[in-house]
């Protein structure tokens, strides 16, 4: 089925009567509507839509940090947030890392049955911290990770990381009911750019390199006083020969000023290849040695410690160092001074007093 017929300028305006309106629209909208874009009917956008969405459904299988600047400008408040996620069939790990206060929070579910969640709170790098282990199946609501969809849907990535990952539907009706399509030159990259203005009067636009992917490197909600904006830089992934993100730029704006923006910088580990099963283990979180974690079922009467080879061991096998010999000679040392001091300090009061008496 062909798109409308409004996508002709002939028919696009001719039902207005008069020629300058006609010729006004002819000047705006021929640079737009460049060679090749009637080619793109209704079966044609909707393959291309899912061919987008392919690329991320076929990410069964990867180890992926994103690090995350949050700049809410209104408030002039700033925030880094680091979110590592690896999945391995239905292994899964989330580990995000609050800074700069090191609050680390790990979610890891092993199929359906085991799994566990870890909070662990460290002030800085090099020093020891405690966290909390708690055993047992995890909630849907922390696994809901979001990467698959970044650079796809709109909002912020984090700290808000409890969405449901859902890659359906992420288009609405952008790709099936179309109000405009061009092929145009976006920052020296020949694109696809497709335009739907929605019930509720917002105009979702997109821009997609058909050679990448295909990918999207842009995209736009906007309404009067209120808008979303978010463009992609790429990079290719050479064993899993796919493209994916490497920094997405997301900004708020109101009235056209920029109240909040985000940058998502992405490093990928491992996409499409055989995981090291440690990945989900709490032994290569690095954790400092002697770190202490609670409610870990490997304790009995103590709680678990990290020793030096970064293995959870109970705190009765961990011991601790000797303590050191005192020295007694620098106390002795300091005794001697203070009692000479004392010494002299009561000499002059008593030869004070005498002469008082004497005169």
């Amino acid at each position: 089925m062909s798109l409308p017929k409004g996508f002709q300028l002939t028919t696009l305006f001719k039902k207005s009567p008069n020629p300058r309106v006609f010729l006004i629209g002819l000047i705006l909208f021929t640079p737009c509507q460049l060679d090749g874009a009637e080619k793109w009917n209704a079966e044609k956008l909707q393959s291309l839509e899912q061919e987008i969405l392919n690329q991320r459904k076929k990410m069964t299988s990867f180890c992926i940090t994103v690090d995350c600047n949050n700049n809410f400008i209104s408030s002039k408040y700033q925030a880094n947030h680091q979110l590592k996620v690896a999945i391995d069939g239905k292994k899964i790990l989330m580990e995000k890392i609050i800074l700069p206060s090191k609050m680390r929070e790990i979610y890891v579910q092993n199929g359906d049955v085991s799994g566990y969640s870890f909070r662990f709170f460290q002030t800085n790098s090099d020093k020891k911290g405690r966290g909390t282990f708690k055993e047992g199946p995890l909630n849907k609501e922390d696994l809901n990770i979001p990467v698959r969809t970044l650079g796809i849907s709109f909002g912020r990535f984090l700290p808000s990381t409890h969405k449901a990952e859902n890659l359906d539907g992420l288009f609405g009706d952008l790709f099936k009911k179309p109000d405009l399509i061009s092929e145009v030159n976006l920052d020296g990259v020949n694109c696809l750019k497709i335009t739907h203005k929605r019930e509720n009067g917002f105009v979702d636009e997109i821009w997609i390199d058909l050679s990448r992917g295909p990918s999207i490197i842009k995209r736009e909600l906007v309404a009067d006083r209120y808008s979303l904006h978010f463009s992609n830089d790429l990079q290719y992934h050479e064993p899993s020969r796919l493209w994916f993100v490497k920094t997405r730029t997301f900004e708020i704006r109101s009235k056209g000023v920029v109240s909040e923006m985000e940058t998502a910088t992405v490093t990928i580990h491992s996409l499409n290849q055989t995981l090291d099963p440690k990945v989900f283990e709490v032994e290569s979180m690095n954790l400092s040695p002697g770190s202490q974690i609670d409610e870990h079922p490997l304790k009995s009467s103590f709680p678990v410690i990290v020793n030096d080879d970064f293995k959870i061991v109970p705190a009765d096998e961990y011991g601790s160092p000797e303590p050191e010999p005192k020295d007694r000679s620098k106390w002795w040392g300091r005794a001697a001074v203070t009692s000479g001091i004392l010494a002299l300090l009561f000499g002059a009061r008593f030869l004070r007093n005498r002469r008082k008496q004497e005169s």
